[in-house]
């Protein structure tokens, strides 16, 4: 988790300006402050979103280096001067004129170098172009299932997933028992550091109110600030909510949001404004010009805060079928794999179709022991030679025949050791 890379950083204390960044509601500022319980005295953390910095604007402005003007605005003596400053979204003040230059200009010298300073921002964009005015820049990222394992105490099982889904072995009932348990546990928090962080100290997982506004304020309420138009946020809401709702239904998704007076472009429209924030993904049908729809791991994560779970049961059925699906097909749209929904009689019986040279593989997820395969046999039918083995996604160890690959929930990740790559 990055919180423990930017506490080696700061304890092997050879960089003093390190750029933190990331997605907002990543957990950037939560794992700061948490940081800040494991260094009592050696931080401070300033809010540009919130606390007066009027001083050290002013000083910055009169030609002092930024060490230099932490000290004075802050009054800091002489043996808190090795002190750690964190500047929480430290681009929220970009409007006034040369302030970012000021804060992130390097110098040859500062007057107090013993300053560390930590940059926090969620301003991808920018950081894209100014790396290169830090020391050194750690990227907040989701965490992986291995990294959640090893979080959670459970090294031992990052070993034995890795060792049995690369070679391809079933394990022992009761290990693959326990890593399915932990699988869902994990895919509920979309991977964000601050829920794991929240789950590995108390189970179930909390979701607070409050969180769940600021994730609306990230994920609907930008949208809606940039269009100034409440009520196109609220339709993006209808379509988010439209994709769980819709999994069983054999009609078209984007028929089903229950805003029927919006126009087709309308809804198009902000379609195409969630896929920008990150929130969907478009899947196209095989043989057709139409499109599924599936939420990412931040749609998911939205969605779920949405229903306002203070407590979210993992033993929910479909709410582990929601997340299990949705999570599979974003592992797939993030390697790059070219997937298409399958638009038979049994819609959404099949997941996702993956083709690869040619060949087509049905994937199937199911939170079950057992797999229906009549949607199987009517997709082989249909395509013909075209087809390939069919992959099941269930809680069953690994199994494979001759036309059957069956891998356990955990093994989303492996996918790769029995598809050929492009």
């Amino acid at each position: 988790m990055f919180k423990d890379d930017i506490k080696s950083i700061l304890i092997a204390n050879k960089h003093k300006r390190i750029l933190l960044y990331g997605p907002e509601g990543i957990g950037k500022t939560y794992l700061m402050n948490k940081l800040f319980e494991d260094i009592r005295g050696g931080f401070i953390i300033v809010d540009f979103g919130n606390d007066d910095i009027t001083g050290m604007i002013n000083a910055l402005k009169k030609g002092k280096d930024i060490t230099d003007a932490l000290v004075t605005s802050f009054c800091l003596s002489e043996e808190l001067r090795s002190v750690t400053f964190v500047f929480d979204e430290f681009l929220e003040l970009d409007h006034i004129e040369n302030l970012t230059e000021l804060l992130t200009v390097q110098k040859a010298n500062y007057k107090y170098p013993d300053i560390k300073i930590i940059y926090v921002t969620s301003n991808m964009a920018w950081c894209d172009g100014n790396l290169d005015r830090f020391d050194i820049c750690v990227k907040a990222g989701k965490i992986t299932f291995a990294e959640y394992l090893q979080k959670s105490g459970e090294s031992f099982y990052s070993q034995v997933v890795d060792a049995h889904m690369t070679k391809k072995k079933s394990m022992p009932s009761l290990i693959h028992n326990e890593l399915t348990d932990m699988y869902y546990q994990y895919i509920s928090t979309s991977g964000y550091p601050r829920p794991i962080e929240e789950l590995t100290h108390e189970n179930p997982i909390i979701f607070p109110d409050i969180y769940a506004a600021e994730r609306y304020k990230t994920l609907i309420g930008s949208i809606c600030t940039k269009e100034g138009n409440s009520t196109s946020a609220f339709n993006k809401i209808q379509i988010i909510n439209a994709i769980p709702e819709c999994a069983k239904n054999s009609k078209f998704v984007i028929s089903k949001t229950g805003r029927r007076h919006i126009s087709k472009e309308q809804l198009e429209s902000d379609i195409n404004d969630l896929i920008k924030e990150g929130i969907i993904i478009r899947i196209p049908r095989l043989n057709g010009n139409t499109y599924s729809l599936a939420l990412t791991d931040d749609g998911i994560y939205l969605y779920l805060l949405r229903k306002n779970r203070y407590k979210l049961s993992l033993n929910e059925e479909k709410i582990k079928e929601l997340v299990t699906e949705n999570h599979l097909r974003n592992i797939l749209f993030e390697q790059g794999i070219k997937t298409y929904s399958w638009a038979g009689k049994y819609r959404f019986k099949i997941n996702v179709l993956i083709e690869s040279k040619g060949k087509y593989y049905p994937v199937k997820v199911s939170c079950k022991k057992s797999v229906r395969n009549v949607s199987f046999d009517e997709f082989f039918s249909s395509c013909g030679s075209k087809s390939k083995l069919k992959i099941q996604f269930t809680e069953n160890p690994f199994n494979e025949t001759k036309d059957t690959i069956c891998m356990p929930i955990y093994g989303c990740e492996y996918l790769k050791n029995v598809i050929p790559q492009q």
